[in-house]
């Protein structure tokens, strides 16, 4: 009702762009979450920003959905929030957010296999050193350590310890495991 985009307009604007991109009407989509965003958020519930960063991700609008994402993700926890912002992250080559992100969810013991892949590969390319000696923590606590041994190797190369090369096929995935 008008009274209701009078009294609450972000959260009137939220709810009609959420319907016009169900409507498939993405042009009247993107101008109302638009307008939400001219609106004041801070009596927004966290399940009102959501919506909308949803509807922000599904209209590649990848930035405005991160810096409503960044505000209802919570540190630490392995959850939708927190899987929506790695993907809007990713997509904006944020670099910086992920590697603290991973760090955050490695500090509470919420990482799984995916998201150590991804700090190791971060890693390797920021701080080559930090990734080897991670890696090693990945093999001993992983329930699938073959990953973490091959990319150890490829560590080790990179930073001329070939010493520390495990080259035992047993230990290593094979051509299949691995994606390109």
């Amino acid at each position: 009702t008008e009274a209701f985009q009078a009294q609450s307009p972000f959260q009137a604007r939220a709810a009609l762009s959420w319907i016009a991109l169900e409507s498939q009407q993405r042009d009247e989509a993107q101008l109302q979450a638009e307008s939400a965003l001219e609106q004041d958020v801070h009596d927004a519930h966290p399940q009102e920003l959501r919506l909308l960063a949803d509807v922000f991700t599904k209209l590649d609008q990848h930035a405005k959905a991160l810096d409503l994402l960044e505000r209802v993700a919570t540190p630490g926890l392995l959850n939708d929030d927190t899987k929506l912002l790695v993907t809007c992250a990713q997509r904006l080559q944020r670099h910086d957010l992920l590697l603290r992100i991973c760090r955050e969810l490695r500090e509470t013991g919420e990482q799984d296999d995916q998201m150590q892949r991804l700090e190791l590969q971060l890693l390797n390319r920021y701080a080559p050193k930090q990734g080897f000696a991670l890696a090693e923590e990945f093999i001993k606590t992983s329930l699938a350590p073959a990953y973490f041994v091959a990319f150890k190797n490829v560590l080790a190369i990179r930073l001329n310890r070939r010493d520390d090369l495990k080259l035992d096929a047993t230990a290593l995935p094979a051509p299949a495991d691995l994606s390109p």
